[in-house]
């Protein structure tokens, strides 16, 4: 891993050297008040010197939260170990911004509504949450979006009445858990006895018959 990072911090420090040795020859055309052509004049490189070693950056470390990447798990088991593997720098520099924190906590009530995380990322477009969406896409797609089952319930979550907060919340929660048969039987269960049997896309007819 050091070799790698040595590696890159090399890469970078040529892409550096290129940007002062054009600066450098920008100020040797400026005349006889720019030393610079004397002073390279006087320089020797020698290239057989021990160079300086490179470390990588400190990750951030989680300071008092009681998360041990910053943020609250996720509801999925399978998606929180992921962004642990690969989000978690991130994820607690996210933490440690109350801005950053606050968005996370919004992205989940959007239960995957586009219109709606684009609205959070616009808000908090500052805040470092939009590079933990974009790690987390990179990383961890499979692991934490929702299939069959819970992507068109998370359809549907956004169709409760805003007074059915109980119904509303179930239907976000059992969404954002990604379990596709725990969605199926919250939505045959639980949300279609509560808000009506045609529900997202039920048989209302069905029900309504068998009462007559």
């Amino acid at each position: 891993m050091v070799r790698r990072v040595a590696i890159a911090a090399a890469s970078g420090g040529v892409l550096a050297l290129g940007g002062a040795v054009a600066a450098c020859a920008a100020l040797v055309d400026l005349g006889p008040e720019a030393t610079l052509r004397d002073a390279a004049a006087d320089t020797f490189v020698d290239d057989d010197a021990p160079q300086p070693t490179v470390d990588a950056p400190d990750e951030p470390t989680p300071l008092d939260s009681p998360y041990p990447c910053g943020l609250p798990q996720a509801p999925n088991a399978d998606c929180n170990s992921c962004t642990d593997q690969y989000c978690c720098g991130i994820s607690i520099a996210c933490g440690q911004n109350a801005a950053c924190a606050q968005a996370s906590t919004l992205l989940l009530d959007c239960v995957f509504d586009t219109t709606c995380v684009g609205q959070i990322d616009r808000e908090y477009a500052d805040s470092g949450v939009v590079q933990l969406q974009t790690c987390v896409l990179g990383h961890c797609i499979k692991q934490c979006f929702p299939q069959k089952n819970c992507g068109a319930l998370a359809l549907c979550c956004k169709d409760i009445p805003p007074d059915q907060l109980a119904s509303k919340e179930t239907c976000t929660g059992a969404v954002n858990q990604l379990d596709e048969s725990n969605c199926l039987s919250v939505l045959d269960n639980v949300l279609r006895p509560q808000l009506g049997a045609g529900f997202c896309g039920g048989d209302a007819g069905t029900t309504d018959a068998a009462g007559e």
